[in-house]
């Protein structure tokens, strides 16, 4: 983590202008692009232990958030979460209507992720071009439009192009608001990731309860109903704050240190989103083989998700106080000690739910990380979640093939192996990020 001081200050204040008066009141001021230098006596001197709770970013720049942002935001992900979650309980009804296979069907699924990956790369190359702001509205009226297509879609192909445009509309989102709460609250900024990311948690439980009481389970009254509520969101997306560094700094990472570094981050976001979804897509398949029911099996499952959500919620104060990559060792080791008792077919329930309640804190702690690591490169943001996306999706089939080749009881092995390599990346990229420690002029050496 790096430390504040007045020779950045004076560069960030020479880039952007001059600061706005922190006194002036109402939505003029609160609703414009804008920094809040941080006071001399607030920065953390050379004795700060480089912890997640440093006040703002590397760079200087502490974004301010009104309550009213943080509400918006809290909503939309909370939106993206349900809309996520309703795909899978609407593929019944999906495959009613258009007369579908399971196969093809789950092409839906596909192309909501690649719509995601678009819009996660359109929003970090369009950075330079477009206001954070408009790029958020942007990527809410494409939410908006995905939901009504697929609501009232006619025909296959129409229900494949909303999917794509839900998740392209979702990936920009999901990217923007993680960049911006991120520098959005100083000290508190890791905290407040986490429960943005506790947001959406709590709307991929409520998706699929929405999909349970709509009429006839009917996917088209689900999505319409989303469509709706997306609209409502459509101009506090439009009044969020512009990022930090959205009009600032360099798409491409510059120089070989950086890109290391960067790849490296690259590496664990890889290996804990394909930790994440191996077990909420494996851990079933697991228990059935040990003699759970399905029906146990799926609520096992369940709590998984459910205590990923409650410990971003309960564990956020303590993301504060820890530097991160002590914090993000420490969870992880105790996964590695949780996958050893895994093993033993009685403890598997136990030991899923105690790894969801693990792994809560570890990609809102990477990312406000990474935030902090590369202030001036703006497409980092782009490239971790484009990571993440990329293990969520190579991982479960890669681990279903170990599977397939043993069986079931091999996926503790595998939950503890990325885990372990998790853990050795961690230690890699603590000691190669303070080779690349901002300058006073705010560039990489």
């Amino acid at each position: 983590m790096f430390v504040l001081d007045s020779n950045r200050m004076l560069h960030i204040r020479a880039s952007h202008g001059a600061l706005p008066d922190p006194n002036e009141s109402g939505d003029h001021f609160m609703s414009r692009p804008h920094l809040v230098r941080a006071s001399p006596a607030a920065s953390p001197g050379a004795h700060g232990s480089g912890s997640a709770a440093e006040d703002g970013v590397a760079g200087g720049s502490v974004l301010r958030l009104t309550r009213y942002e943080a509400a918006a935001g809290f909503a939309i992900f909370m939106l993206l979460g349900a809309l996520q979650a309703m795909y899978g309980p609407s593929i019944p009804s999906l495959r009613t209507d258009f007369h579908l296979s399971a196969p093809v069907a789950g092409l839906l699924l596909s192309a909501q992720f690649w719509g995601a990956g678009l819009g996660v790369i359109a929003f970090g190359a369009s950075g330079r071009y477009v206001s954070t702001p408009w790029r958020l509205g942007i990527a809410m009226v494409s939410v908006v439009a995905g939901c009504g297509v697929l609501g009232l879609a006619v025909n296959w192909p129409m229900a494949l192009l909303a999917a794509l445009a839900i998740g392209f509309g979702s990936g920009a989102l999901i990217v923007a608001l993680n960049t911006v709460f991120a520098t959005g609250f100083g000290q508190r900024s890791t905290a407040m990731v986490n429960l943005l990311n506790a947001a959406y948690g709590a709307g991929a439980v409520l998706g699929p309860v929405g999909v349970a009481v709509a009429p006839g389970n009917s996917f088209r009254a689900v999505f319409l109903t989303a469509g709706g509520v997306a609209i409502l969101l459509v101009l506090p997306a439009l009044r969020m704050p512009q990022g930090t560094s959205s009009e600032t700094g360099v798409f491409w990472p510059q120089g070989r240190r950086v890109v290391s570094v960067l790849a490296v981050f690259l590496l664990i976001f890889l290996l804990y989103d394909g930790l994440e979804a191996d077990i909420g897509g494996w851990a079933a398949t697991q228990l059935k083989f040990n003699g759970f029911s399905g029906a146990a099996a799926a609520n096992i499952t369940a709590l998984f998700w459910g205590a990923l959500t409650l410990g971003r919620i309960i564990l956020a104060p303590v993301t504060q106080r820890f530097a991160p990559h002590r914090l993000l060792t420490v969870q992880l080791l105790a996964v590695i000690v949780v996958m050893v008792l895994a093993h033993r077919s009685g403890l598997v329930p136990a030991a899923y739910t105690l790894t969801g309640f693990l792994l809560a804190p570890i990609f809102p702690v990477l990312f406000v990380w990474v935030q902090r690591t590369f202030p001036q490169v703006r497409s980092a943001a782009s490239f971790v979640l484009l990571a993440a996306l990329s293990g969520g999706a190579a991982f479960p089939p890669l681990v279903g093939k170990l599977i397939g080749a043993s069986s079931p009881n091999v996926l503790p092995t595998v939950l503890l192996t990325i885990a372990l390599a998790a853990v050795l990346a961690i230690q890699i990229v603590q000691r190669m990020a303070r080779s690349i420690a901002p300058t006073p002029s705010g560039n990489h050496p």
